[in-house]
């Protein structure tokens, strides 16, 4: 029997448990170094995981010669957030209703990589983003059965922009983001604080947006106090 307190407690066992559920799930690929439990303040059941580590390859293929180069790389995660309902975990449901991510760094070294196409003059197919792909992978597996996470939360994100010529960094200083599963739609919810270190302003971005099967997604999005270089 473990008890558990409104002070987080870091338990073995519960790390070991983490760690072996991430193993099956990822191959190995996912590393924590502690766990802590604990009940908040609004009676929800709370498990914080520290300095979680991700390996990920990192793949270019040379148009040139055609020859493919990989490397193993990694990238930290400091600290992600569950909480449960006590109700659920009476009947053994373990899956989160809420997940908190703390200060991820994502780097998007080619952001020609996300789109269609690269430029014509690029000898390169990159991969760039492997990092990327398998953060969103890693976060999607996070799930309320068969349905998405109702709350879902960033703080301090930092994403870094680059390619040859140019460098952009944003911080993500707070994304709430929840979701509600209707009959025919997915409706997703976003309240965004977004600071842009280039030019050192803070923007706000709301967005409500719509998942269905026939009209596919529609968003609409608000931005305020947001200034562009002239």
């Amino acid at each position: 029997m473990v008890l558990v307190s409104s002070s987080p407690r870091s338990i073995n066992f519960v790390t070991q448990k983490i760690q072996e559920n991430l193993d099956k799930n990822f191959e190995k690929r996912v590393k924590i170094s502690k766990s802590f439990i604990n009940f908040t303040s609004y009676g929800s059941f709370r498990v914080s995981v520290n300095n979680i580590r991700i390996s990920y390859k990192e793949q270019q293929i040379n148009k040139n010669n055609n020859t493919e180069i990989s490397s193993k790389k990694y990238f930290n995660i400091p600290k992600v957030e569950a909480e449960f309902s006590i109700f659920e975990l009476i009947k053994f449901n373990f899956n989160p209703h809420k997940i908190k991510i703390f200060s991820p760094e994502i780097f998007i070294e080619n952001p020609y990589s996300l789109s269609s196409s690269q430029p014509e003059s690029s000898t390169t197919q990159s991969s760039d983003n492997e990092q990327l792909m398998f953060l969103l992978d890693f976060l999607s597996s996070f799930r309320k059965n068969k349905n998405p996470i109702e709350n879902f939360e960033i703080e301090d994100a930092k994403i870094i922009f680059q390619n040859q010529k140019n460098k952009s960094t944003v911080i993500l200083k707070n994304s709430k983001i929840s979701a509600k599963l209707n009959k025919e739609t997915l409706d997703i919810f976003s309240q965004n604080l977004i600071y842009f270190v280039n030019n050192k302003s803070e923007s706000k971005l709301d967005s409500n947006c719509k998942l269905s099967k026939t009209d596919g997604l529609k968003c609409d999005v608000n931005i305020f106090n947001f200034v562009p270089n002239s």
